[in-house]
């Protein structure tokens, strides 16, 4: 997953006033809705809160 996060960074550095937060690992989310009630979602709910 990290090439991924690279590859992300990489596009967001050409972004006026991107600033990366935090990670967050949705792993094993294959389906649609597969992620709804996962510990990942309440992490990106906290971390939007607290933006």
């Amino acid at each position: 997953m990290e090439r991924t996060f690279e590859g992300f960074r990489g596009f967001t550095s050409c972004l006026e006033g991107a600033n990366e937060k935090g990670i967050i690992y949705g792993t094993g989310a294959w389906n649609i809705g597969d992620i709804k009630g996962s510990k990942a979602m309440e992490q990106a709910y906290e971390m939007g809160r607290a933006a």
